[in-house]
């Protein structure tokens, strides 16, 4: 029973090694990918426009849509961060958890890292108040958790990328939900991208074919 204890905890040990090489292999390639986008966007929408049998304002139109929404999904994301950060170091210190300013930044760079978030630094500081301390600081920090530091990724992320991209929070939302679910991590980027794509789309077709 034990050697077969000790299997399942090697494969699944394995499984996460691997998830994890796979996650941040694909990360790094996404990033340093979007990074020469934006680097050199304007460059590279103006060869690829050449290609598109399409009118030349059209096809920068849709290229204009898909770098605001790049950019509005960065700023968004280090926005959300920030405050993620911010609100988790508050719960730390009102928990009475030590180095919370640390643990804060902790929470500030986790919110970068799908599928868990912010949750990947206050889940494992609930579980330690738990067993070490007070079950009423625990019980707090998971409500705080739970309501408060993840929730308002979901709330202020549309709101900033609401500012660059001129579409409802609503399409935001489930735009970026959807791409969370569909693609992982990237999603974050392809779900909005995906959504202002096709209503850039929708809007030529409107103005070219039906008028």
């Amino acid at each position: 029973m034990l050697k077969g204890t000790s299997q399942k905890l090697f494969q699944l040990s394995t499984n996460l090694f691997t998830f994890a090489l796979s996650f941040i292999f694909k990360s790094f390639i996404f990033l340093l990918t979007l990074f020469f986008i934006l680097r050199d966007g304007e460059k590279f929408a103006s060869f690829i426009e050449r290609f598109i049998p399409m009118h030349e304002e059209d096809v920068r139109e849709i290229f204009g849509t898909v770098y605001k929404t790049v950019l509005a999904t960065a700023y968004g994301s280090v926005v959300v961060g920030f405050i993620q950060g911010l609100l988790g170091a508050i719960g730390y210190a009102i928990a009475g958890i030590k180095y919370y300013p640390l643990f804060g930044l902790a929470t500030f760079f986790a919110s970068f890292v799908p599928p868990f978030g912010a949750g990947a630094v206050w889940v494992p500081l609930v579980a330690y108040l738990f067993i070490t301390q007070s079950i009423k600081s625990a019980i707090f920090l998971l409500i705080w958790g739970m309501f408060i530091v993840s929730t308002v990724d979901n709330i202020i992320r549309p709101l900033i990328m609401k500012i660059g991209v001129q579409m409802p929070y609503i399409v935001l939302f489930f735009s970026i939900l959807g791409g969370i679910i569909a693609f992982g991590f990237v999603g974050i980027f392809l779900g909005p991208i995906i959504f202002t794509t096709l209503f850039s789309l929708f809007v030529i077709y409107e103005r070219r074919i039906l008028k």
